[in-house]
């Protein structure tokens, strides 16, 4: 689904149950990815918002931007301090 650069997009985290995004009637839903070891959840919501946005300037599309912050998010409380050394 694209959205036009003016559009409002209203998302929801969910921990480790996921994240949501209603637009124009439709409900998005992604799962949380499996995280083997939480270090610090400290961050998980600002990492979530860099991937969300980072997702979202690179597809145009709420899902790929879903799935690129909830995959940050696990990268980031799995990571000792707020940040992870390394992105994919």
């Amino acid at each position: 689904m694209r959205q036009s650069a003016s559009s409002e997009i209203v998302v929801a985290t969910h921990g480790a149950a996921g994240a949501t995004a209603p637009i124009e009637g439709d409900f998005h839903f992604v799962p949380a990815p499996t995280v083997d070891r939480v270090v610090d959840t400290n961050g998980a919501g600002d990492a979530f918002a860099c991937g969300f946005v980072d997702g979202w300037l690179d597809s145009n599309d709420v899902d790929a931007a879903l799935v690129a912050g909830t995959c940050q998010a696990g990268r980031a409380i799995s990571a000792p301090g707020l940040a992870p050394k390394s992105l994919p």
